[in-house]
């Protein structure tokens, strides 16, 4: 898991908690964030420690930093989720987990895979390839 410790002491927002919005929490709170979090149907049945689940409208809006908003839920089109709206009134960037990784190892050389099929082996065979071309890789998903 990468940390990212440029989030401590920041109070971050996160939208949804399927395995994305769970996965941006756990790092969050590692870095020394303060997480609150909201889902508008899924329960989680562990947060991480420290972090409040509450609903969104509850979230402290004047002392977030940002709010990470999970892949699946609109933050423009067709209409944004009411957080997403209520986020830009604040004046609260609105990232993804993707940005996350990517403040947490600025440096990084990453390779992003997308799609609807053949990810995993994709993913796999990439990874084969740059080890056998002794590259250090670290293989996520």
């Amino acid at each position: 898991m990468l940390v990212p410790h440029n989030m401590s002491g920041k109070m971050v927002g996160i939208l949804g908690l399927g395995l994305s919005g769970m996965a941006a929490a756990r790092a969050l709170v590692a870095g020394g964030a303060t997480v609150w979090l909201h889902d508008d149907t899924h329960r989680p049945d562990a947060l991480p420690a420290g972090a409040t689940l509450c609903d969104w409208r509850d979230w402290p809006w004047d002392e977030l930093a940002s709010m990470v908003i999970s892949p699946g839920i609109p933050h423009h089109h067709p209409r944004p989720h009411d957080a997403a709206a209520r986020a830009a009134t604040a004046g609260v960037e609105v990232i993804s987990e993707i940005e996350i990784a990517m403040r947490a190892a600025p440096a990084a050389r990453i390779v992003a895979i997308t799609g609807t099929n053949g990810k995993s082996t994709t993913t796999a065979l990439i990874g084969h390839c740059l080890r056998d071309a002794g590259i250090a890789v670290a293989v996520g998903g």
